[in-house]
């Protein structure tokens, strides 16, 4: 049962909040001319409203205590609470510092640490390999809840969608504080434009709505009411904090949610406990994030506690100036700065995978997160209070995936059977799109069965000569993996010769498919099994899960089976390691 953080009343006078205003729920059928003439009654006015919430803003007299306006309001039958419109923050600290003309991503520690700058090698979330993977996609929409955005800054020409601005109540989240820039600047600029920095993901479609004034604070409504706004986007980033635990405020994180939204949140600057204090990263709804520097230490402002799932880096991040030129960065430090780079990991993911759901990216993060990256006494083995599961890595999480193509050569006619000695080597040749790269394969197996009992199925063996040939007719089941991303009409395709000179191709679409634990076997496949789809090696006897079923054919649940079983019979099954039986890898691009 998850614990959740509620305002009391008690507390209420406890947290900063806006002098005269409260936020109440109606009643679900209240009427809202009704409702507006009885509150003038109370001495107040409804100057705001969120009507998929059922929420609405009332103003007062500043002079009269808000307790004793929030009583009264909640004594009345159409409102459900009603409590202080209290006021959150952007979680940065300060920064400063440009260097012109010239390109810095070999400054940027976080995509690719070399030890630049005095810091330790591999401490970062290797974004290099991770891009020949993806850089993204405009489908996927993220939007920042901030202090909007500086529209005409170079790095983010053909990026912006339309946004709002919730302080000004007006279309134009002009940013006029420069924190909304700088945490867009670290999620999504543009990269190969020779000048700048590099986002996480070079692709993807920015939503900026502002909450926060130009002294970078804002109210719970206007929280409120930008994740009304936002919902529905792909990703929400909100590189804020210090807001109570309302029911207003849980509300609109769940109906965030429920409109199929990840929420990626800040774990705080204020150190220990920050994750467990402050909203809406203390909520359960969110993937809250902690920072790392380039030693991969957690630094003193880092929020900790119980809700804290991942770090990233966090300190002296490279962005853009706000108000520089093309050639020139910030440096930006806090929590703020590491929440955009994990929004860029789950953004370059939905990429890959458009069905990912909140609690898949959230899997994908803590499970490829690198333990034990930190001081021994903080980063202990499995989750913690101050990494949580690790320290984010953008390879890994993205190389969670894999693709398959399965493909069957049937029995052929009389000028093609396909009827292939059972003794040695099989010559085989694979070939592949354009986008798939052959000489980088996983996995390449090939099995021989009966025609109507292909290796992938457990139907018995059965005899048939379709071709009349007078030999039993087999069928060839080739499985192809490997590790990265399938994109468009990719296509892998495996062509042969019997040993009795028969000639045999086939082809099949390149699919896309989570393994998470990288053991060659697909999730789905682990489920089918009964092995953990998490660990690679699930009976714990030193061969991984995919090694005992795609090569030993050992059992992946019985520690004590780590020997192959005999080779069955010829009238069952033949399995071959296609890899032994290679002539070549060959390429070709595959003309429709």
């Amino acid at each position: 049962m998850g614990l959740i953080l509620l305002v009391t009343p008690a507390s209420a006078q406890e947290s900063p909040h806006v002098p005269g205003e409260l936020i109440a729920k109606m009643v679900e059928g209240t009427e809202l001319a009704q409702l507006d003439a009885m509150l003038t009654q109370d001495g107040c006015v409804r100057t705001g409203i969120v009507e998929e919430m059922g929420l609405i803003l009332v103003s007062f007299d500043p002079g009269i205590p808000v307790s004793d306006m929030a009583a009264r309001l909640e004594a009345r039958d159409d409102i459900e609470f009603a409590h202080p419109n209290y006021l959150g923050e952007a979680d940065d600290l300060e920064r400063d510092g440009f260097l012109p003309n010239d390109t810095y991503f070999g400054d940027q520690w976080h995509h690719e640490n070399t030890g630049q700058l005095g810091g330790s090698p591999g401490a970062d979330i290797e974004s290099v390999p991770a891009w020949d993977i993806t850089r993204g996609d405009s489908s996927v929409v993220v939007a920042v809840l901030d202090t909007g955005i500086n529209s005409s800054h170079p790095e983010f020409a053909g990026r912006l969608l339309p946004g709002f601005d919730f302080v000004n109540n007006d279309s134009d989240p002009e940013d006029d504080e420069s924190h909304g820039t700088l945490v867009t600047g670290v999620l999504a600029a543009n990269a190969e434009n020779a000048f700048g920095v590099a986002g996480v993901d070079h692709s993807c479609s920015i939503l900026p709505v502002k909450i926060l004034n130009r002294s970078g604070r804002g109210s719970t409504f206007n929280l409120v009411r930008g994740l009304n706004f936002a919902a529905g986007a792909d990703v929400i980033n909100m590189s804020i904090g210090g807001y109570p635990g309302t029911l207003a405020l849980l509300d609109a994180l769940q109906f965030a949610r429920d409109a199929g939204s990840i929420l990626i949140t800040s774990a705080g600057n204020g150190g220990l406990g920050s994750a467990d204090r402050s909203f809406p990263t203390a909520s359960p709804l969110t993937i809250s994030v902690g920072a790392s520097d380039r030693h991969d230490r957690r630094p003193g402002f880092s929020g900790t506690g119980r809700a804290l799932d991942v770090v990233a880096p966090g300190v002296n991040v490279l962005t853009v100036l706000f108000f520089g030129g093309r050639d020139s960065f910030a440096y930006f430090s806090g929590t703020s700065a590491a929440v955009p780079i994990v929004s860029g990991i789950a953004s370059l993911l939905l990429s890959v995978d458009p069905t990912l759901s909140h609690d898949d990216v959230r899997e994908i993060l803590t499970t490829t997160a690198e333990d034990q990256v930190g001081p021994p006494h903080e980063d202990t083995p499995g989750r913690d209070d101050f990494f949580g599961y690790g320290r984010v890595n953008l390879f890994k999480a993205l190389s969670a995936f894999v693709i398959v193509a399965e493909i069957d050569i049937k029995p052929g006619s009389d000028s093609n059977p396909i009827n292939p000695s059972l003794e040695g080597d099989l010559p085989v040749a694979i070939f592949g799109s354009d986008s798939f790269d052959v000489a980088d394969v996983d996995v390449a197996t090939l099995a021989f069965g009966p025609s109507s009992a292909p290796i992938a199925h457990s139907h018995g063996p059965h005899s048939e000569d379709l071709d009349g040939d007078g030999f039993t007719d087999l069928m060839a089941h080739f499985r192809i993996q490997k590790t990265g991303i399938a994109f468009g009409d990719t296509e892998a395709c495996i062509a042969g010769e019997t040993l009795d000179g028969t000639h045999f191709e086939g082809c099949d679409a390149m699919r896309t498919v989570p393994d998470m634990d990288g053991d060659a076997l697909l999730d789905v496949e682990e489920a089918a099994i009964g092995t953990d789809a998490l660990h690679p090696d699930t009976d714990g006897d030193g061969f991984g899960d995919g090694e005992e079923v795609l090569e030993l054919g050992t059992d992946p649940l019985d520690p004590l089976d780590p020997e192959p079983d005999p080779v069955p019979e010829p009238a069952s099954w033949l399995m071959l390691v296609a890899g032994t039986a290679l002539l070549g890898l060959l390429y070709r691009r595959r003309v429709r």
